[in-house]
């Protein structure tokens, strides 16, 4: 692996067009931290001639939005150099076995994570995580993970595969059986999103599919180097969509979508004896949401029109990863909304799955010039395509105190059926 590492980073010819792209490197301000610096030091890394733990510090103190990728006109994918890197250290700062563990234990396991989810509820419900905030006992969690745990939204008891059934029989004429693929996120933190994906799909003409046996997309284990997690998840959901014997697979999240559409692509370093010929047929059948609605099924079943202002942040999984922008804009016009362009719309946000988690302070200053967009539009609504980003933009909306509220389009989408 280490002959095709080195062949991939010596793409790379300096020319630092990388750079003007990077919303970490706009905050920081110094080379180190830009695509560019990255791939100085992991050519260090590779030599001898830079220690491991400054290059594990440095690698995790990035996005992996895209962004760099999308303009290098070298083609160097940075950021799946990033997460080979990441592998290769084998490290993860601030939080080291304990999030490997949660990782390959807990997040694998869907009984798990509901079980978690509850807990978390009960946190909640009990008062018990406002008691702690005030006492500030959270500080000593690690990273910072206190410093982040108010931007979790308020929890159901019952998750969004706890409250839908697993067949959701087409309203009318069956148009396609497709299979709907609850993420992580969507089913714990916000089920009324897949409530409402399920309802317009319906409404559509769409049987739809939520298998009991699906996992985890894979993406976090991807972000952290935890490749042969990944593979099993690849090889578990790859069963389970055949046995469904679906026409499409539609995601609610970004994240999903973008990690589902290259399930095909076997990672640098991993080993796994899969079916990847395989995977990659299955990864064509997988839509976003927005996308499969404007494009295959064509949203002319609306039956009130919305009316008033809103405005659309591009998820960078969305963007770059699968190249959906136009298909949500779309949508959102033809629900009778009108749409006001924020300034930079695909910039990210700084939520990036965990980021926050370990690099609190870099998020918000992300994300302050990200609402500082939003702000600007006037619009009292802020419609996304990604759970991670409606997290972190309700966080900011609330933090400075801008009027507006952040929605998935599949949400407004419901609202006219």
């Amino acid at each position: 692996m280490e002959k095709e590492l080195r062949r991939l980073l010596n793409k790379c010819v300096r020319c630092g067009t990388c750079r003007s792209e990077c919303p970490i490197l706009a905050e920081v301000g110094f080379e180190g931290a830009s695509p560019r610096g990255l791939i100085f030091l992991l050519q260090g890394l590779l030599s001898g001639q830079v220690a491991a733990k400054k290059m594990a510090d440095r690698v995790y103190n990035c996005l992996l939005c895209d962004a760099c990728t999308a303009v290098c006109p070298s083609g160097v994918e940075i950021t799946n150099l990033i997460r080979t890197s990441r592998m290769e250290l084998g490290r993860i700062p601030a939080f080291g076995p304990l999030l490997k563990l949660a990782l390959n234990m807990f997040l694998t396991r869907p009984t798990l994570v509901a079980a978690g989810s509850r807990l978390l509820w009960a946190y909640q419900r009990s008062g018990l995580d406002r008691a702690l905030r005030n006492t500030g006992i959270l500080r000593i969690l690690p990273g910072d993970l206190g410093r982040a745990e108010h931007m979790l939204p308020p929890l159901s008891i019952r998750t969004a595969r706890g409250m839908l059934p697993e067949l959701i029989p087409a309203v009318g004429k069956r148009r396609y059986r497709v299979g709907y693929f609850l993420g992580c996120a969507t089913n714990l933190l916000y089920p009324q999103v897949a409530q409402a994906l399920v309802r317009v799909l319906a409404a559509n003409g769409c049987e739809v599919v939520i298998p009991k046996e699906m996992r985890c997309c894979g993406i976090p284990h991807l972000t952290y180097g935890l490749v042969d997690t990944y593979a099993e998840l690849v090889q578990s959901n790859l069963q389970v969509f055949k046995e469904a014997k679906v026409d499409a697979i539609i995601s609610d999240c970004a994240s999903c979508t973008a990690t589902l559409s290259q399930m095909g692509k076997q990672p640098l370093g991993c080993n796994a004896d899969l079916p990847w010929d395989e995977a990659a047929k299955m990864a064509k059948k997988v839509w976003d949401f927005s996308a499969f609605l404007v494009d295959e099924l064509g949203p002319n079943r609306i039956k009130r029109d919305l009316a008033g202002k809103v405005t659309y942040h591009d998820p960078c999984h969305l963007a770059r990863g699968v190249h959906v922008t136009r298909q949500p804009r779309h949508l959102l016009g033809k629900l009778g909304l009108e749409l006001v362009e924020m300034p930079n719309a695909d910039v990210c946000c700084g939520a990036a799955g965990t980021f926050a988690l370990a690099h609190y302070d870099l998020s918000m200053a992300i994300l302050k010039k990200k609402i500082d967009g939003v702000g600007r539009t006037g619009a009292p609504l802020v419609a996304t395509s990604c759970p991670a980003c409606i997290m972190q933009l309700t966080a900011g909306v609330k933090a400075y105190g801008v009027p507006a509220k952040v929605i998935h389009p599949a949400e407004l989408a419901a609202q006219a059926y």
